[in-house]
């Protein structure tokens, strides 16, 4: 059965460690659904309906899936605080009702909602399955989500069948740089697997540095 081995190192900074020398700004993009994109960290409100969304192949993409309990006007959102200023960005895959006239996704507009504010993606008059990417900028404070609001609550629900590529904006202590782990860092840490998954090494302003290490074992 395997395992997440979670490894924190503390280290003086010193550029001697392979060569390495800061190269990035004090902030980062977090890649995926994980850290503060976690999808522990997101809210999610049916609003009366029977909506849902499926995170079991996070950190990669996600599924949110809108109402279809026969009551129309409801809005099913997945939510998240954001922490710090950036840019959202992500990738987005829409199946709508199997509805002919309008279309399908007339009856399931769906997309992306900021402090409240909906943005729909996709076309209302458009083909049942629908794709695109999409990105705003975010600060420190707002509410960032998606929703997919059911006009009908019949003939089957809006499906955001995915939402990947998802990058949201990391908060870096201020001051901070970022040196990247190479293989040498890791041997000076005593790590001898590169079946592994890290996150950079962040230095503030006194020298002092952490790096997070993540693996598996049987």
């Amino acid at each position: 059965m395997e395992k997440l081995l979670v490894i924190l190192t503390f280290a003086i900074l010193i550029s001697a460690i392979s060569g390495m020398t800061p190269s990035a700004q004090a902030l980062i993009p977090t890649m995926g659904f994980q850290f503060d994109y976690d999808p522990a960290n997101w809210t999610f409100k049916a609003n009366t309906g029977d909506g849902s969304f499926d995170a079991s192949n996070a950190p990669d993409k996600i599924m949110i899936t809108g109402n279809n309990n026969g009551f129309g006007g409801i809005n099913t959102t997945y939510e998240v605080d954001i922490l710090c200023d950036g840019t959202i960005s992500f990738d987005w895959l829409y199946d709508g009702e199997p509805v002919g006239g309008f279309g399908g996704p007339f009856f399931d507009p769906s997309g992306y909602l900021l402090n409240g504010a909906l943005t729909q993606l996709t076309n209302d008059v458009g083909a049942e399955v629908q794709s695109g990417s999409a990105s705003t900028p975010v600060v420190q404070g707002d509410v960032f989500g998606f929703y997919i609001f059911s006009t009908d609550g019949g003939f089957g629900p809006g499906i955001f069948t995915m939402i990947d590529n998802f990058e949201g904006p990391t908060c870096i202590p201020v001051g901070g740089e970022i040196i990247p782990i190479d293989q040498t860092a890791l041997l000076l840490a005593g790590v001898q697997s590169v079946s592994m998954w890290m996150i950079p090494v962040v230095v503030s302003g006194a020298g002092i540095g952490v790096f997070v290490i993540m693996r598996t074992r049987k």
